[in-house]
């Protein structure tokens, strides 16, 4: 059997191959992502079972041998690579030796780790004279690589709006004249 993170696969024969998730929030290095674990019926030196790792893009992740734990070696980054994909194989130490392979799928959770950058600098909006007021004068746009909550992109004028003639809804692109000038 294969126990990866909670989830715990039979392997009815040498070989068997199935999919191990496991989902990262990363706060430091060599943080435990998760730990593959593979029993051996065997007795004595035949049943004892070691690990290795045929496939580790980039040497991202290490694997305790004896027993099967995955931690960090790098920090990731899920903007560059949202998920890897790792290849886990347990060996027990008979004569012949037996060992079976597991691909397991590390998805990187996200963090809060970028600042929203605005779409063009500067930005530059004309007014004519006599403009009512609650027109939409210019649309702004900003974007943030990090996804859900941490992705959205709020607004807010944070200087120079002397006699707030402008204001901007938090969540729309627009800046609004909210008096005739």
């Amino acid at each position: 059997m294969i126990f990866c993170h909670g989830l715990t696969i039979f392997l009815s024969s040498i070989g068997f191959k199935t999919t191990c998730n496991l989902v990262l929030h990363f706060d430091i290095l060599f943080l435990k992502v998760g730990k593959v674990s593979a029993t051996d019926k065997d007795l004595g030196e035949n049943g004892r079972v070691t690990y290795s790792m045929s496939i580790n893009p980039v040497g991202m992740f290490q694997l305790d041998p004896n027993n099967g734990k995955i931690t960090l070696a790098k920090e990731p980054d899920r903007e560059h690579t949202p998920s890897y994909q790792l290849t886990v194989t347990a060996s027990d130490h008979g004569n012949p030796s037996q060992k079976t392979s597991v691909p397991v799928t590390v998805v990187i959770g996200d963090l809060n780790d970028n600042a929203p950058t605005f779409t063009q600098l500067p930005y530059t909006c004309q007014v004519g004279e006599n403009l009512a007021g609650n027109v939409p004068v210019c649309n702004v746009k900003a974007n943030d690589p990090d996804e859900g909550l941490n992705g959205k992109v709020s607004y807010s004028i944070t200087g120079g709006n002397t006699g707030n003639v402008f204001s901007i809804n938090q969540v729309r692109t627009f800046l609004t004249l909210l008096n005739t000038i």
